[in-house]
């Protein structure tokens, strides 16, 4: 079985949208149309980006009738036309990374092939002791890194692989290498029944990406907000660090990523930062959100424009400071590590 290839495939056990669900955006579209049919001709701009959100949802949905497609993409633009102005030009930017990610081609992993997602993080170290060992007292402030392999396997239930490098601060090695693997990515389980033998553990994070539809943008945003049980992060914080997760887990296909990126688009106050050039000469937009989390930082997911690729996270404190970053990158390779 290879899981790669499975996800390539439309769900088609996902239901359409109910259109008594789609009714709030359709009486904000209808007022924002009446409005703009009084003061605008059949050129204006509005009228452009309609037609090419249209164009757009046609290519990322593929439903079978065009009546569907069409309330989906009016539907789209609605919550385009009411998101505040400070985030209108993250909007724009996560549609076109939507359109041109269908457009790219995702990494064939062949059968007993393995994704090989490496991250490289670096980072400021933090004193994250109660009482510190004297042999890193002398290292809080000073830079870090580290390297984290991982393999995902063609076939999802067989052994996942994640090796780690020793996390260098300074001249120094923090803490040691690690290797861990697990069938289906166990390692991500948040229970301790994870390991049972003879049963298959449950990755928690690939789940929740296999039951997310892809059928648009809004229900993928409301899966996602469905899952939110409270907490001391806002409801629009805790759907913003969800959707981080399903890019995280690294493995989400074209398909995926489209309406990953068109839910992120719908979460109140993403912001973006253009024209980020990474150290291997990849020029990525980061999004993050203008509401800072509840220990005064700001993650930003970073993504390539040209094809849609998500390339990873970096961080900053309450004052801009930088704190870290874990830049991605991947290829398909014909074995994974053992040790």
């Amino acid at each position: 079985m290879n899981d790669f290839k499975s996800l390539k495939e439309f769900r088609n056990d996902i239901p359409e949208p109910a259109l008594e669900d789609l009714a709030p955006a359709f009486a904000q579209l209808k007022s924002v149309m009446v409005a703009e049919q009084r003061q605008q001709n059949a050129s204006s701009p509005h009228t452009k980006a309609l037609k090419k959100r249209k164009r757009l949802t046609f290519m990322l949905i593929g439903w079978s009738t065009v009546t569907t497609a069409c309330v989906v993409a009016i539907t789209i633009f609605a919550m385009n036309v009411f998101n505040t102005p400070h985030s209108a030009s993250a909007v724009t930017l996560l549609h076109q990374a939507a359109n041109n990610t269908v457009k790219y081609s995702d990494y064939e992993v062949g059968e007993g092939q393995y994704l090989h997602i490496r991250a490289e993080q670096r980072g400021i170290f933090e004193n994250t002791y109660d009482v510190p060992p004297p042999e890193v007292a002398d290292l809080f402030g000073q830079p870090y890194h580290q390297t984290v392999d991982e393999y995902i396997p063609s076939n999802f239930e067989d052994v996942w692989v994640r090796k780690t490098s020793p996390r260098i601060v300074g001249n120094f090695e923090e803490s040691p290498s690690d290797f861990i693997s697990a069938p289906n990515g166990a390692y991500y389980a948040e229970d301790d029944n994870a390991y049972v033998e003879g049963v298959i553990p449950e990755n928690f994070s690939l789940t929740m990406l296999n039951k997310m539809p892809t059928s648009s943008g809004e229900a993928a945003y409301a899966y996602v907000d469905s899952l939110y049980s409270g907490g001391s992060n806002s409801r629009d914080e805790d759907n913003f660090v969800r959707i981080l997760e399903l890019l995280d887990i690294g493995v989400a296909n074209a398909t995926q990523r489209a309406a990953i990126y068109q839910a992120l688009a719908l979460i109140p106050g993403v912001v973006n930062t253009k024209d980020i050039l990474l150290d291997d000469g990849r020029s990525v937009v980061g999004f993050s959100r203008s509401e800072k989390t509840r220990d005064d930082w700001t993650t930003e997911v970073l993504i390539s424009p040209s094809t849609g690729e998500y390339v990873g996270i970096r961080t900053f404190k309450g004052d801009g400071t930088f704190e870290s970053e874990e830049i991605i990158t991947y290829d398909v390779v014909d074995s994974a590590p053992t040790r």
